[in-house]
């Protein structure tokens, strides 16, 4: 026998669903002749689980809907953001905050930084996704509709009543159970007498008010249909951050990070991003309005870098931090000067010259010239300076 309650009103059908990572959801039938919305407890056997009417309606006199564990903000798109000197942790806040949902003080350390942070306007799911593999960690929503992260520790549970195995798949990771089994939770390692432990990745509770069946697929056997959704919404959601996106330059930093408006407004506009101009050595300036492609490295929010320009016009490029201007065709030299002096000490037919170059050092030996004889005088003129040159190239 299981008793089953929707706040107080009778429960005819139960299944309840509880993912390792993701949010519990529950399909009902009820015996109420009211539409039922908003916030829920659904009670099995004195055992409480608090969630928000996605959809449901009466149907030949009872209602019938899906309930989802917390405040139903999972599924709500959130806004594009940027966030600067954040960490996992006030990223997450921020997530569950604009859902209208709440973290589990059972959640696992998010201290660390994301300096950077961009989060793709979407569903909430995948906001809080994202933090989770970040981290490293699983999420899903608890009893208590609160959102966990955290590391399975797949601590080991024994069922303290009886459980009787009345169906086995082994080669789907299936278990269908009967008995004391409202314990048996995901990310725990299920321990039967005489069997294998099994590692626990989804548990469905089906219950009736005269029957309650537990099916456990153990981790890494969601089922096929479960497997082909999951991977196509990791991969979808991968490619929105594996993409490059189109985006205006608002300003330069003296540090050479960019402030962008992508095109797209999934994207949020964001500031202090990186370049990655392709060559070692090389950094560059750029004008308000050039255009450049926001990507991110890895895939990862985290690390947002603009690359690849389109032909915007560079302000300067720099080569190993350079200051020098390069000259170019046309530009001026200045070779030095001739130095001529003139001494009462050599007499009134003779003078000295010497060539002093553009940076003021003499060059060679001083040469003697007497008027009126027969002199060849060779002075050396090979250490000129360039005086111009572009200010948008600079060099070592």
């Amino acid at each position: 026998m299981a008793e089953i309650t929707l706040d107080g009103a009778r429960v005819t059908l139960c299944a309840l669903t509880i993912p390792r990572v993701g949010a519990w959801v529950a399909d009902l039938d009820v015996d109420s002749a009211e539409a039922i919305t908003g916030r829920v407890s659904l009670v099995i056997d004195g055992a409480t689980w608090s969630g928000t009417v996605a959809r449901g309606g009466l149907v030949a006199g009872s209602w019938r809907g899906r309930i989802v564990g917390g405040a139903g903000g999972l599924s709500g798109t959130l806004g594009a953001v940027a966030q600067r000197g954040s960490t996992l942790g006030t990223v997450l806040a921020d997530a569950l905050l604009s859902a209208g949902e709440t973290l589990s003080s059972d959640a696992h350390d998010l201290g660390a930084l994301a300096n950077l942070w961009h989060r793709i306007a979407g569903p909430a799911s995948t906001a809080v996704a994202d933090v989770a593999r970040a981290a490293g960690y699983s999420w899903r929503t608890l009893a208590d509709g609160s959102v966990w992260l955290g590391a399975d520790t797949w601590a080991t549970y024994t069922p303290t009543g009886a459980v009787d195995v009345i169906d086995e798949q082994p080669e789907a990771g299936r278990l269908v159970l009967a008995g004391d089994t409202l314990g048996v939770l995901p990310g725990r390692t299920l321990a039967l007498p005489g069997r294998d432990a099994v590692r626990v990745g989804q548990v469905e509770h089906r219950a009736t008010p005269s029957d309650l069946r537990t099916v456990v697929l153990a981790d890494g056997a969601t089922g096929l249909g479960g497997v082909v959704d999951a991977v196509i919404r990791r991969a979808l959601r991968r490619v929105d951050y594996l993409a490059h996106y189109p985006a205006r330059v608002v300003s330069q930093s003296p540090a050479g990070l960019l402030d962008l408006v992508p095109d797209d407004t999934r994207v949020p506009s964001c500031g202090g991003v990186p370049i990655r101009g392709g060559l070692p050595g090389v950094t560059v300036t750029v004008p308000t309005g050039a255009r450049v492609l926001l990507g991110y490295e890895a895939g990862d929010p985290s690390k947002p870098v603009a690359t690849l320009w389109d032909a915007s016009t560079a302000t300067r490029i720099t080569v190993n931090g350079g200051s020098a201007k390069a000259a170019r065709e046309g530009h001026a030299t200045h070779g030095g000067s001739l130095v001529i002096v003139t001494s009462s000490v050599l007499g009134s037919t003779a003078f000295v010259v010497q060539y002093v170059s553009a940076a003021g050092v003499p060059q060679g030996s001083p040469q003697t010239i007497t008027l009126g004889a027969d002199a060849t005088v060779t002075l050396a003129m090979n250490a000129g300076r360039i005086s111009e040159g572009s200010d948008v190239l600079r060099l070592p």
